[in-house]
């Protein structure tokens, strides 16, 4: 409903009782009942003379309102906030903040661009059918501006990564094959990309991104060097001829001239030669003798394990060459630092970018790091993409902040064509975060504590520089107006406050209470016997609450009520079903809407079809009265609301099972009590029929 004019619901019944009449007031109320119960509300005037004195003790009296944010209010907006949050929630995650476009000088809606797009038929089908003209036309904006091209724009670059994230298309279908028992072992046989070394990248290189999540802090970070004394059984097929010569893989990795070369790693130089197709892989043990000048790397052949051939003989693997040089700029380190580091890894086997010092020449300095034990399967997944399970393309091969797996940019859905600023998550740990269930929504406590003058100081205030005229000159249809629009609103978020619930027992009634506290005039104890105060009507003798004992808070003992423009009571039926009624002490005029109890399934069951999203995660939300829907889109899908203005010394009455609502005009004092009357056993035993078979379709489902 949001961009058009509220238009005001027919009238209540209102009802202007004689001095006779108003002397029973239970006996009035069944009197009218025939007629009232059809809207569901209807207002009572007392005769001019019946004025109560207010009795509440302004000096002692203080209550902590509750913080309304009025456009999270009504249901429709609250779903379209509720998926602006999850989607400004998807790409915070990835390092991104939403920015809402403007188009036409009015906010884009989100929600409803999508809702549309799904309507069509999705993406695909509007852009394939060109029918984003058609798209913003539905969502009210002129035609012949080229529009839509903006739509699909935005929705492509804002809604569609987070549409195919809902649907779970972004999510890897590919799992990697898990090498876990000693069969699958023997299966196994390693994929043409040789194990890299891990080396400190060039800052301006393509996947700096990656060097800068592993960079450490400071040279005392420095990751220990994994070739000491002591180091770790290394055992890894070397490449064959044949294998580089149709892997332009193994090509780009091998290395040429002086430097260090790693056995194990495909990495040697052209002299020593490479190992023929035919030839075992060799293991082989490593270890640094620290020497001034240049340090060599001495291999020492360990004692061959056996390996039976198909005839039941067996053979012995080439022992490696003796020695390969290596410059004396490679970092040794003390002993068992080795240990610590593999214990922080827990076993992954990933390397790590090591940062050295400057290079003396054209090539920078070269840290190796082999990986940890080629059993783990990690050792293999940690740089394998999860959606094709390849290994290629590794300067877009982009590393998750969230849990180290990495992903090409080309393979995700929709794919990356730029790598992302900040920390990236992959999109199965962007599940985990969004899809965390949603906290049940209700009214925050404020802060400040008031006294009815200070908030009354505060709520007059807010309302004359709201409307920028004094309060008592701001006309209730304006009031009414601007509310359903400020509800309707995802740009204006107005925050008002609300005293609601105040129990009189604590704080005194608003009417004068023959309870031996206070000495009353002879005026006063008039109106403290009248049957219209709402202190005596629940105990009257035709109401079946007279027969309960114990004090009832809201149901025997009435509730206060302090508000300011705009603060709101939402759509609700009563405790068991009962009758309410409420008076309005003093103050502002406080608005009503009404729907009778022949309409009260249709109320329900148009909200949970307008907002399912809601009453997913809070099956019980009209039970908790924090929601209101506009009374025209209540009226345009069947249900009757009637609505009404209560003045100061006026009486609403609610009828068993009416949904009411409504907000104030201003600042005001109201107080409410339930009551029941004989009438009302009738509908208790259909309640307590509803409440049962509630009870069992929950238990089974």
């Amino acid at each position: 409903m949001e961009g058009e004019e509220f238009v005001p619901p027919p009238e209540c019944p209102v009802f202007e009782p004689s001095w006779e009449e108003f002397q029973d007031p239970l006996g009035y109320i069944a009197k009218i009942r025939p007629i009232a119960e059809k809207s569901g509300i209807c207002k009572i005037r007392p005769p001019q003379d019946w004025q109560p004195p207010f009795s509440v003790e302004l000096d002692t009296f203080r209550f902590t309102p509750r913080i309304q944010r009025l456009n999270e209010l009504e249901a429709e907006t609250r779903v379209k906030l509720n998926y602006l949050d999850r989607i400004a929630r998807f790409w915070e995650v990835q390092a991104s903040s939403l920015k809402i476009p403007h188009i036409e000088r009015r906010i884009l809606d989100l929600f409803a661009l999508s809702r549309i797009v799904t309507h069509e038929g999705g993406f695909e089908m509007v852009c394939k059918e060109r029918r984003w003209a058609r798209v913003a036309q539905r969502l009210g904006y002129p035609p012949g501006k080229n529009i839509g091209s903006l739509l699909r724009s935005h929705f492509e670059r804002i809604v569609y990564p987070f549409e195919m994230f809902q649907s779970g298309s972004s999510l890897p279908h590919y799992k990697p094959k898990h090498y876990d028992g000693e069969e699958v072992d023997k299966e196994y046989k390693p994929h043409s990309i040789p194990l890299r070394q891990s080396v400190q990248p060039s800052k301006m290189s393509s996947y700096g991104r990656r060097a800068s999540r592993c960079q450490p802090d400071g040279p005392e970070d420095l990751a220990p060097h994994p070739l000491t004394t002591g180091s770790q059984l290394i055992s890894a097929p070397e490449p064959t001829e044949e294998d580089i010569e149709k892997n332009p893989e193994l090509k780009k990795l091998q290395i040429y001239g002086a430097g260090p070369k790693m056995m194990g790693l495909g990495l040697m130089a052209r002299e020593k030669g490479l190992r023929k197709k035919d030839e075992p892989p060799q293991t082989i043990k490593e270890s640094v003798s620290p020497a001034p000048g240049d340090t060599s790397i001495k291999t020492e052949t360990l004692e061959p394990q056996e390996e039976k051939k198909s005839d039941g003989s067996t053979s012995s693997p080439q022992p490696p060459p003796q020695t390969v040089p290596v410059k004396a700029d490679v970092k040794t380190e003390e002993p068992g630092e080795e240990e610590e580091e593999e214990e922080e890894e827990g076993g992954k086997g990933k390397g790590k970018y090591e940062e050295g010092a400057e290079a003396k020449g054209p090539f920078p300095k070269m840290k190796m790091r082999l990986r940890g034990n080629l059993n783990n399967p990690q050792c293999v997944d940690s740089f394998v993409c999860r959606m094709c399970g390849r290994g290629d393309d590794d300067e877009k091969l982009l590393p998750c902040d969230g849990c180290d797996d990495n992903y090409h940019t080309f393979c995700l859905l929709p794919p990356l064509t730029d790598l992302p600023k900040g920390n990236w998550k992959c999109p199965k740990c962007v599940a985990e975060e969004c899809k965390k269930p949603a906290e049940a929504f209700g009214f925050e406590q404020a802060t400040r504590e008031y006294t009815l003058q200070s908030f009354g100081e505060m709520a007059d205030a807010f309302k004359a520089d709201y409307f920028n005229m004094p309060v008592h000159m701001v006309p209730t249809e304006l009031v009414e107006r601007e509310f359903w629009r400020l509800v309707s609103s995802i740009e204006e978020d107005v925050v008002v406050e609300y005293g609601a619930d105040i129990h009189s027992k604590e704080f005194g009634s608003g009417f004068p209470m023959d309870n031996g506290k206070k000495t009353l005039t002879k005026e006063e104890e008039e109106y403290a016997r009248s049957g219209w105060n709402l202190n005596v009507m629940p105990v009257l003798e035709q109401s079946l609450l007279c027969h309960i004992n114990g004090d009832i808070s809201g149901m025997k003992v009435p509730w206060l009520y302090c508000g300011m423009v705009f603060s709101a009571f939402c759509w609700h039926i009563e405790d068991h079903w009962s009758y309410s009624i409420n008076y309005l002490h003093w103050g502002e005029p406080k608005t009503w809407y009404g729907v009778p109890s022949v309409a009260a399934e249709r109320l329900e069951a148009v909200m949970k079809k307008l907002t399912p999203e809601l009453f997913e995660y809070q099956p019980d939300l009209l039970h908790q009265l924090v929601t209101i829907m506009n009374p025209n889109i209540l009226m345009s899908h069947g249900v009757p609301v009637v609505r009404t203005n209560q003045c100061a010394g006026e009486f609403v009455i609610t009828f068993p099972r009416a949904y009411h609502s409504g907000f104030n005009q201003g600042y005001n004092f109201a107080e409410a009590v339930n009551f029941c009357t004989a009438d009302w056993v009738r509908l208790f035993q259909v309640y307590t029929l509803f409440q049962i078979l509630d009870e069992v379709f929950t238990f089974f489902t």
